[in-house]
């Protein structure tokens, strides 16, 4: 996948970590490289990495590292409380209790198409992108109020994100899957940006916002792990993009409307690893300071989602929300794992359990409970739709789903 390497937030809960903590920015990186080469290799045949793309290259984490157990429900509040320099000073919230159902349909494809899977959706609701879910087949689709409209991105393309004008970003590789940019597509044209550094280089982690600036996270090809990465802003309009000064072995996970950029330094230290937050500049403007990965963004909302860990043993100890504005951090219940998207609300999108509205939790049901399919969900609007899919359990068909909460 892209931005949910792109993205790429969880797990399939069958799967179950080891005890030793696994960097999640690891996690993310390394699902979505081996989606771009799966859509690459599945040209040529490849059926290897389409299998190990099957357990990995999707929404991360059902079982965070450390957690020695089933995923749990989360709690969270939009209101961060605190201290301002982002200490661990709230008190941890209620256990949330059930409540009711969000609306489930399908989101309709072109005459003659199937198999897709959605990736995002806007603040406002209104556009939605996903991406072909086959090993042969490199398309990706737009949705404009729940119509359906075939993208035409060139070369073997994956989507990452749209913004509220229905401006997309993504990432595309030729189809001798050497060469990989990240692109821009609107009304239907889509352009190429260029890197302002020589050499090819592999995208990840890809957002917009609505002024239409793109931050890209990229390494060298033939790197991995962060490896020499850097982080690139392209500017509204512009083809090429611009070096921002962040460290290399950061990881970046959005840019806000107000024009922040959240993400989390040096990923490849346990003990050093920060959430943070970087002006367009790259400046550095704020970071936590406990050991933390910040990987959700409410691009209206400047709240962002992450992870606290213990920092003697790195595994994780809690999760919270944190005001980028301000600063304060609040600490979420225990029972939290992985936050999937929070809104301008504050409603936080769980992995596990739905959509959670301070301590309570509105559930998302199957489209049709009992056929086998398996609903997944991987981003939320400020109205409170959130996108999905419902999966087979031999992953061999998608339908994109959406639900009203």
């Amino acid at each position: 996948m892209t931005n949910h390497g792109q993205d790429i937030r969880r797990l399939l809960d069958e799967v179950d970590l080891p005890t030793p903590r696994i960097d999640l920015g690891t996690v993310a990186r390394d699902g979505e490289r081996l989606r771009r080469r799966r859509r690459a290799g599945a040209a040529a045949g490849s059926v290897v990495v389409a299998l190990v793309v099957a357990a990995v290259a999707v929404p991360l984490t059902l079982h965070l590292p450390g957690s020695g157990g089933a995923v749990q429900n989360a709690a969270a509040t939009g209101k961060p409380t605190g201290g301002p320099t982002g200490g661990p000073t709230a008190t941890a919230r209620a256990t949330p209790t059930p409540g009711a159902s969000c609306a489930v349909s399908a989101l309709a494809l072109p005459a003659g198409v199937t198999n897709y899977q959605t990736e995002a959706i806007d603040p406002t609701g209104r556009y939605v992108v996903g991406w072909a879910s086959s090993n042969t087949i490199y398309a990706d689709m737009f949705w404009d109020n729940g119509t359906p409209r075939d993208m035409h991105v060139p070369g073997l393309p994956g989507v990452s994100a749209v913004n509220s004008h229905g401006v997309v970003a993504g990432s595309t590789m030729t189809v001798a899957g050497n060469d990989e940019k990240v692109y821009r597509w609107a009304n239907g044209s889509t352009t190429v940006l260029n890197y302002p550094m020589p050499g090819q280089w592999h995208p990840y982690s890809i957002y917009i916002n609505d002024d239409g600036a793109i931050i890209a996270n990229a390494e060298p090809d033939g790197e991995s792990g962060g490896v020499g990465s850097v982080t690139v802003l392209f500017k509204p309009g512009t083809t090429t993009g611009m070096k921002l000064p962040i460290p290399s072995g950061s990881e970046v996970f959005g840019i806000s409307d107000g024009g922040l950029i959240v993400g989390t330094l040096d990923i490849s230290t346990y003990s050093e690893q920060r959430g943070a937050v970087w002006d367009l500049y790259g400046n550095l403007v704020r970071k936590l300071s406990f050991s933390s990965y910040v990987d959700v963004l409410s691009p209206t909302g400047d709240l962002a989602v992450g992870s606290r860990f213990d920092e003697s043993t790195h595994k994780r100890a809690s999760s919270f929300v944190w005001n980028l504005r301000s600063g304060q951090v609040t600490e979420l219940s225990h029972q939290v794992t992985q936050a999937v998207a929070v809104n301008a609300q504050g409603w936080v999108l769980d992995i596990a359990s739905g959509v959670f509205k301070g301590d309570d939790v509105v559930s998302l049901p199957a489209l049709h409970p009992g056929d086998g399919m398996r609903p997944t969900w991987r981003a939320m609007a400020d109205n409170g739709a959130v996108v999905g899919q419902a999966t087979t359990g031999d992953g061999t068909l998608s339908v994109p789903l959406e639900w009203h909460c």
